[in-house]
């Protein structure tokens, strides 16, 4: 979205900031050797002309120590169609700063571009060595980036101000379990009277109703994960299958934060505030590196996730590490407890079709806009408690029985059942019986849901 660039001292008031100094990124008046052949002028300023490669082009500048306090860029910048076929209207003007082993970001974000120069103020998160920028015309209807579309830069300034504090929108107080969580999309017994959160906000698109998209998520902790439990109401579930958005696609993303920050018109910190996503039918186990955007979670410290389908909802388990949280923080996981904050989003993903997103419901962001991947404002917060009260061992599904010795199910009640396997594919569908055999099945792990009630089982 384009803004128009106010004076400094207009930020200030309307951003909550005051304004502390300026950090020039580039500056194309300045620049020598290759990219000064780049440069051209333009009514008498100098700016920098750049055809974009899709995601490819990137220029090397002199290293600029950017304070920690900058929270915001800013720039001229215009875009030509050039050979893309892509007009400005249908293009976003996409730059990314960073340092140079891409270990820390100071901007990366896509803006409304423009036929004709416009000025550009964008939300940015300081404390690095400015080394590389990227950039990039990208299509407005999704991610893709075109190539041989030209972008013409003025001056980037970094600008430093004092952040102001939001204050989270939501808390919610996790409780400790004394036993690790088995990963299987299926609530565990210890979670059964653990608190549910509702994800209610609607962040973009439009919800028709609870059946079109609604959902909940429970959490618990012990001293290696965060474990969360989400089930999604969803009359249209698409599994990822062979999808290439999954950002468009049905399933979740995490947004953590171990140092707990939020900041009134703050950029996410991309390296410290993690964004995870959890794409139905795309899930992983153990070590296994996760097909996501885990910015930052190293390959040790790796989410462990297990998804599940049936007609009209899915459900969602996941084991963050605590390593994996703090990773790029100066907080020490082993120390994390009773009594600790940290940042939490979680957003439901609801697509229509593959690649083809319809909405996005936020638990804590209640602006009415798509804000958590770009902006850390809007983050609720997770108190962490004791174990205890409130957690209980109860019984799943009363009227469902299993025999392994006799590979049989039996219901209380005659009852329509189908039964799936741990990948989410229906392997039995009956109707109307008060038992099921399941010797044509291969060992593994099942569920069976039959009416309200369902049952994990092992063959």
């Amino acid at each position: 979205m384009k803004r128009i660039l106010l004076t400094l001292a207009a930020c200030a008031a309307f951003f909550g900031f005051a304004n502390a100094g300026e950090t020039v990124i580039m500056d194309p008046a300045t620049l020598t050797g290759g990219l000064a052949d780049s440069v051209v002028d333009i009514g008498g300023t100098k700016y920098l002309k750049i055809t974009v490669n899709e995601w490819n082009t990137t220029i090397t500048i002199p290293e600029v120590e950017v304070p920690a306090d900058a929270t915001k860029l800013t720039f001229q910048a215009k875009y030509d169609a050039g050979s893309s076929g892509f007009t400005a209207e249908q293009t976003n003007l996409f730059i990314k700063i960073v340092n140079a082993d891409w270990s820390k970001t100071l901007i990366e974000k896509g803006s409304a571009a423009t036929a004709d120069f416009s000025a550009y103020d964008l939300a940015a998160t300081g404390g690095l060595t400015a080394s590389i920028i990227q950039f990039a015309g990208q299509e407005t209807t999704g991610w893709s980036a075109v190539k041989g579309g030209v972008v013409y830069i003025g001056k980037i300034t970094a600008i430093s101000t004092t952040l102001v504090v939001a204050e989270p929108p939501v808390t919610y107080n996790v409780v400790k379990t004394a036993t690790a969580i088995e990963i299987d999309a299926l609530e565990d017994d210890v979670m059964a009277n653990v608190a549910k959160a509702e994800i209610t906000n609607v962040a973009l698109g439009t919800v028709a109703n609870p059946a079109d998209n609604s959902g909940f998520f429970k959490a618990m902790y012990d001293e290696n994960n965060l474990y969360l439990y989400v089930e999604v109401t969803d009359d249209d579930p698409v599994q990822y299958a062979d999808a290439t958005q999954p950002w468009n696609n049905d399933g979740i993303e995490i947004f953590v934060d171990a140092k707990d920050r939020r900041y009134v018109g703050g950029a996410r910190i991309s390296a410290e505030q993690h964004q995870l996503r959890i794409n139905l039918d795309r899930f992983y186990t153990g070590t296994e590196i996760l097909s996501m955007d885990q910015s930052g979670l190293g390959t040790t410290d790796t989410m462990t996730a297990m998804t599940f389908k049936d007609n009209a909802a899915y459900y969602i388990e996941a084991a963050i590490p605590w390593k994996g949280i703090c990773n790029g923080t100066d907080v020490d996981a082993s120390k994390i407890g009773e009594g600790f904050k940290m940042c939490f989003e979680i957003s439901i993903l609801d697509a229509s079709a593959k690649d083809t997103r319809k909405s996005i419901l936020n638990w804590a962001n209640n602006s009415g806009a798509d804000k958590a991947y770009e902006s850390n404002q809007y983050y609720g917060r997770f108190v962490l408690g004791s174990g205890g009260t409130g957690v209980a061992t109860v019984a799943k599904a009363s009227g469902i029985t299993y025999s392994r010795a006799n590979n049989l199910l039996k219901f209380a009640n005659a009852s329509s059942a189908n039964v799936y396997d741990i990948t989410g594919k229906l392997v039995i569908k009956a109707a109307n019986v008060s038992s099921i055999s399941t010797s044509s099945l291969n060992n593994g792990v099942y569920v069976v849901v039959a009416g309200n009630e369902r049952l994990k089982f092992i063959k």
